[in-house]
This record gives C-alpha cells, structure tokens and sequence, in this order.
C-alpha cells in the first residue's frame, strides 16, 4: 500500500483516524495546516506531540508514523474554481472555510488527503456532502476510505472534494462510539491529550466556539471544563460590553 497522508488537527476525529491506522501495515504522513486565524495552533500542536507518542509507545503499533508536515496556510496557492464552488457551499449550508484551503491544498500537492469525518446531522460537511455528493468505498484489506464519485455529484462537490478521501469507520460513528473504540484500542487515556477548541481562554476550552458546543450537545461535555465555560462567557460579555462603547463612541 502506498503512504495514507491523513489531515491531522490533534482533535478526537483526526486522532482517532491516526490510531485506527497505527494498527495497520501501512506507512502514515500526517500534515497540520497552519491556520493563522485559529487560537488553538499551540494546543494542537502539542495534542499531535502527545499522542504521536501514546502510538510510537503502544505495543500494537505496526504502522510507520512519518514526522508530520506543517503546512502554512499563506504557502496554498489561490484557486479561484476551487473558492467559487466553496463560497456557493458556504452560502448554502455554512460550509467552514477550511475545506476551501484543504481543497487548494491537496490539488496543489497532488495528494489524497484522508479527513476524518463523521455523518452527523450537525456536521455541516458531512450534510453538504450528502446533499451534493454520492461516495463510493474503497476497500485493501481493513483500509476503507470513501471517495466523491464524479458520476454522480454536482459540478462543485467534484471540484471541492475530489481530492479528498473519508475513512468509512468514521463515517459511521457517534461521537460516543468514537470514544468507546478509543478505548477498545487501548487509548482509554490519549482521549484527554486531543484538542478542539478553537478559542481557547488561558489554557481552557472556551466552551463557546462551534468545536465546543458540539461537545456540549453530543454527550462529550466531560471535554469541557466548568471552569473553561465561565471564563469563555466573562471573556463573551467583555466583547458585547467593548463592542457597544465602540458603537456608542462612533455616534
């Protein structure tokens, strides 16, 4: 089998992909984009470091894990038919800014780029996908990704995905399933080293950003620290109190 470059962001889906693969005979690139807009690179990063570690110290490991590649965000070259058929999806069903790059991305470097996601209602990749999109599996052995078929998916949802896979684990897992197989594998305790909030307050998840509340609202609200969520609502009402003086100095 040839190298699975997977998108790793150190949350729960991406490190749990990396773990699912660590127990095949395969050889693993993992690449990080270095998205300036995003509070969290530090908490990441060091969430990657963590369980790059849990993975070369298990004993069941058989993968070769290769150094991850950091990829900054300023270095994707622009694709104005690539950000054309992301804007009318964000238009559409809020589609996050982050497929647009990894979509530049991995046709500027040729790759198929494995990104963990999972079919939940409130995914709003994996609803666009489902409106637009038809997948069809691949399968070597316990490697199983799904790919667009562009026989049958609109005109943008080729150009936006084409070059991406998704694992078909994932595809079919709850959040709380996802957990449980973390366990089965024997990463009970790599759960706590991933990352997902995006607008973290002094080391804590905020409790408020979109990662944060799909916690909140898929079970996983152990993730959030109380302590997080106070801070994140004190540092919330600070903004609407600075907004209103800007706007009352503005008269």
């Amino acid at each position: 089998m040839d190298v699975v470059n997977v998108l790793w962001t150190g949350g729960l889906d991406s490190s749990y992909r990396i773990v699912e693969l660590s127990r095949m005979d395969v050889i693993i690139q993992p690449y990080y984009i270095y998205d300036r807009t995003r509070g969290s690179i530090k908490y990441e990063l060091k969430a990657i470091n963590k369980i790059t570690q849990d993975i070369k110290n298990n004993e069941f490991t058989k993968a070769t894990l290769l150094p991850i590649r950091i990829v900054n965000d300023y270095d994707i070259l622009p694709n104005e038919k690539i950000t054309l058929a992301w804007s009318i999806f964000h238009d559409k069903y809020g589609l996050g800014s982050q497929y647009d790059y990894l979509a530049r991305f991995a046709r500027q470097y040729n790759l198929k780029l494995e990104v963990g996601l999972e079919s939940s209602n409130r995914s709003k990749a994996a609803n666009t996908i489902k409106s637009e999109a038809k997948l069809f599996e691949y399968k070597d052995n316990n490697y199983r990704v799904y790919s667009i078929d562009s026989t049958r998916s609109s005109k943008e949802a080729i150009m936006l995905f084409e070059n991406m896979l998704f694992p078909s684990t994932l595809w079919h897992m709850t959040k709380l399933e996802e957990i449980e197989n973390f366990k089965k594998l024997g990463f009970a305790s790599t759960i706590k080293k991933t990352w997902f909030c995006h607008r973290p307050i002094l080391g804590f998840p905020c409790g408020h950003c979109n990662p944060c509340k799909d916690c909140l609202n898929e079970g996983l609200a152990f993730r959030v620290p109380i302590i997080g969520y106070i801070l994140g609502s004190f540092r919330n009402q600070l903004y609407r109190i600075y907004a209103l003086f800007k706007k009352l100095r503005a008269r």
